[in-house]
């Protein structure tokens, strides 16, 4: 499960979709949000990614932290 610490490996935005991939015994990890995951997806299937956690689906149903800044 992804919480609101973590963040968007190419923009900083709050992350949606973690993928993960072992290269010689290192396991990689990058985190999205919604826009740069759809963005590179095709790329990252093709490179051998796979999703570890997409919860794209919650996006609108829980307040972002800029919807409660002051």
């Amino acid at each position: 499960m992804l919480d609101k610490s973590v963040r968007c490996d190419g923009c900083g935005a709050e992350a949606w979709v973690s993928v993960k991939k072992t290269v010689e015994d290192v396991k990689k990890q990058l985190d999205f949000c919604a826009h740069h995951y759809n963005a590179n997806s095709i790329i990252l299937h093709a490179e051998g990614w796979a999703i570890s956690a997409d919860e794209r689906e919650l996006i609108n149903t829980k307040p972002s932290v800029s919807a409660n800044a002051d």
